[in-house]
């Protein structure tokens, strides 16, 4: 059995959200054809991206993103470490 993001992967469907690194960033955009280990997904904007598996951070089931996944797609950066 397939657990945590695996099982989400596996069954993606055309027309799910989800979020994707393309080079340093993270961005959203709805799946829009699948074929094997490789997606077209095509942004908000109209632009088609064509990514691996293995480039997906999240697939978004519910409303809203977690916390962490939403930072990234705002191109916010946390620090691992704090300063005093």
């Amino acid at each position: 059995m397939l657990a945590g993001k695996a099982r989400y992967i596996s069954n993606l469907k055309e027309g799910q959200i989800l979020a994707f690194r393309s080079g340093e960033s993270v961005i959203s955009g709805k799946v829009h054809e699948i074929k094997e280990d490789m997606l077209t997904i095509q942004t908000k904007n109209g632009t088609n991206y064509i990514i691996r598996n293995s480039d997906i951070v999240w697939v978004k089931t519910g409303q809203r993103w977690p916390k962490g996944v939403f930072r990234a797609l705002k191109g916010e950066i946390e620090d691992e470490q704090q300063s005093d």
